[in-house]
């Protein structure tokens, strides 16, 4: 479970929301945001529609420096004495991290993990549910790095089994079955021919199963 304090107007250009696919209905989502910054892109309300999530928006009342700021400070402590142990606040701004060092050094405090981070993305990713290991797992998979080369060369692989399948299948009754022998092929290629023979049966009958694997023999 997550509580989610954006900063909107600091965050909107530098995808600060970032990660709401992730979100779930046990997390709790507040935006804060001024007339400055009254839009937001339909590609993220998809997703926060999706997850179920608490959604929560607060507007500023009169225009002051840092008024948004002190808005989300006060909410910060607001909901720490509710019980809220997971807070996430999303900004670019520095000077959140001088909350984050208070709640640190308050012993009243410490029983809170608060972090500050610039997308919704790192701010679950540093947060330390034990009930959301999953997530953090899955997020921390995605924001891995990749060898350009090594990757290419993986999906030149995946194009010549697709175009070498799609031609055993061309003048075949099973053409139109093409997309799912193609996954069913890429996800079992690294079987042993035994199992991949049973695979086959199992995913497309005994008939059926038979002749396609005999296609895929070929492409082995």
């Amino acid at each position: 479970m997550a509580t989610i304090l954006v900063d909107y107007e600091n965050v909107q250009g530098f995808q600060g929301l970032k990660g709401v696919d992730y979100l779930n209905e046990n997390d709790h989502l507040i935006i804060f945001y001024s007339v400055s910054c009254m839009k937001i892109a339909k590609e993220y309300m998809e997703p926060i529609r999706e997850s179920g999530c608490q959604f929560t928006i607060y507007k500023l009342k009169t225009s002051r420096k840092n008024a948004l700021d002190f808005y989300i400070a006060t909410e910060a402590g607001r909901l720490s004495a509710l019980g809220n142990g997971q807070i996430a606040l999303i900004s670019r701004d520095k000077g959140f991290d001088s909350i984050s060092d208070f709640f640190s050094v308050n012993d009243s405090l410490r029983g809170t993990k608060l972090v500050v981070c610039d997308s919704i993305e790192h701010g679950l990713e540093k947060l330390t549910d034990p009930e959301d290991i999953e997530r953090r797992r899955l997020i921390r998979d995605k924001m891995q790095t990749a060898d350009i080369e090594v990757e290419f060369g993986k999906i030149q692989e995946a194009n010549a089994v697709r175009a070498k399948i799609s031609q055993l299948l061309e003048d075949t009754q099973y053409k139109p079955m093409t997309d799912n022998i193609v996954k069913f092929f890429s996800n079992n290629k690294s079987e042993t021919s035994r199992k991949l023979y049973t695979g086959t049966l199992h995913e497309f009958g005994l008939k059926d199963g038979v002749a396609i694997y005999r296609l895929l023999k070929d492409v082995v």
